[in-house]
Parts: C-alpha cells; structure tokens; sequence
C-alpha cells in the first residue's frame, strides 16, 4: 500500500504517562531500599508513603509493604541488639534480674528480631543463674530464722520466714516455712500471753482490781486459744470474780458516801 493509505500506529499518551510513572516509581522504590540498608528509615519512609499516594497504580507500589515490613525488622533488630549488649553488661556485673527483665522486654517488644533465638537461650541461661543464687539466699534466711528460734527470738525468726514466703517462692525452702510459720506465730501469742499472767500474779484484788480486770480482758480478747490461758482459766475466773468483788465493794462505798453527803448537805442548808 502506499505510505499515505498505510495505517499509522496509535499512540495514547496516557500509556506514555504509565510508563514514566513505573519507572520513577520503581527508582523510587530502589531509593527507599537503599536508605532502609542504610538505616535511614526515616528517609525509606517517606519515600515509601511517597509512592503509595503519587504511583498507586504502579507495581512498586505493590512492593512497598514488604519493604516497609523489612525497615520494622531492621528496626527490631537494632534495638534487640542494643538490649541485647545492655543485658551482657547487667550479667558481667552481677545484676540478673535487672538482665533478665531486659531480656524479657526485648523477646516481647521485638519478635521479628534475627536475635529472638539467642535472647531466648540467654533468658533460660539467667534464670538457671537465678534459681540458684535465690535458693542459696533462701537457706541462709532459713538456717539463721532456725538459730533465732532456738535462741527463743521468735519475732525475729518470724521476720525471717515471712521474708522466705514473700521473696523465694521458687525456692524449695518455700514450702518447708509454712508449717514453722503457724509454729513461732503460736510461740509468740504464748510468750506475750505469759508476760501478762506474770504481771498479773503479781496484784492483788484489794488494791489492783481495775489493773487486774483490765489484764484479764486483754488475755480473753486477744489470747484466748493459747494453751496458757485454756489450762489457767479457774485462777483467772477466781482473780476475776474477787476482782469484782472489790469494784462492787468500791462503788458501794461511794455509793453511800454520796448519800450521806447529800443528806448532810440538804440537813445543814439554811
């Protein structure tokens, strides 16, 4: 056919348009993932968010999620490998928990990391650390709460297993307290419940009734079920008893001072 009746191509300058915009926007996406290698996240970034809303329509735009994906692991990465060489310091200093807590942190903060594996087994490798300094710490607590007890310190014995209950529940000396806890509780109640019937024998109802009393309620309240005051119940009811005794006396007294008085009053007024 001659030239001039040939069928000449189209050409849609849209296409053109499409074919720039993929080509910037892959350059782009190059960019983005030089800056990212380069840990200019920042940088990666805006390109990026650049890409999704100028070259939606473009395949790099289709690519951007995996690299932001790869910018949050590069970011996981660094800041476990921070908390990682921290946690390293804290143990060459003796300092496991705060090591461990550490450690913890980064297993939960960053479990894209390259470096979980490793944390984990550094976490397992501290805690088997601690479990033996606290079961060594435990039984010093133990072995001197059982030296105060014979020595009759009760209290600070006392002090000493509670610390055990509250502080090593991991330890094996923490089961091994609770019977010893109701025990020096018990000794304690019965050596303050003696302290007082000691004072008490020493009144007499005569003269201390309200002091008496007074000591009597207080073991009634307070130290009922120990064995002392169950097996001394007939010399405190007996105590007791002379006790009121001696108020009713009193108050009879006063009573009748009253009334004479009154009566010598209202005879001698004017």
């Amino acid at each position: 056919l001659p030239i001039s009746k040939r069928e000449m191509p189209r050409i849609f300058p849209q296409s053109v348009f499409d074919e720039f915009d993929k080509e910037i926007a892959g350059d782009l996406l190059q960019r983005a993932r030089r800056e990212a290698k380069e840990r200019n996240f920042a940088k990666a970034r805006k390109i990026l968010e650049e890409i999704r809303s100028r070259y939606y329509l473009s395949p790099a735009s289709r690519e951007v999620a995996g690299v932001m994906n790869s910018i949050a692991n590069y970011i996981a990465g660094d800041k476990s490998q921070e908390d990682y060489r921290k946690a390293g310091l804290l143990i060459k200093a003796g300092k496991y928990p705060e090591a461990l807590a550490l450690l913890k942190a980064a297993e939960k903060n960053y479990p894209k990391s390259y470096l979980v594996p490793e944390i984990r087994t550094e976490i397992k490798k501290v805690e088997k650390r601690l479990t033996g300094i606290r079961e060594k710490e435990a039984k010093g607590l133990f072995a001197q709460g059982q030296r105060l007890e014979v020595a009759g310190k009760y209290e600070d014995a006392l002090k000493n297993y509670e610390r055990i209950r509250q502080e090593f529940p991991s330890t094996s000396y923490f089961k091994r307290v609770n019977p010893l806890l109701n025990s020096v509780r018990k000794k304690i109640e019965e050596g303050k419940a003696e302290a007082l019937f000691a004072q008490l024998v020493t009144l007499k109802p005569e003269k201390d009734a309200d002091e008496i009393l007074r000591i009597i309620s207080l073991l009634k309240a307070g130290y009922g079920k120990t064995d002392l005051v169950k097996s001394r119940q007939a010399i405190l009811r007996v105590l007791q008893s002379r006790s009121w005794g001696q108020e009713l006396k009193k108050r009879g007294l006063e009573i009748g001072r009253r009334r004479v008085g009154k009566e010598c009053r209202s005879r001698w007024s004017p």
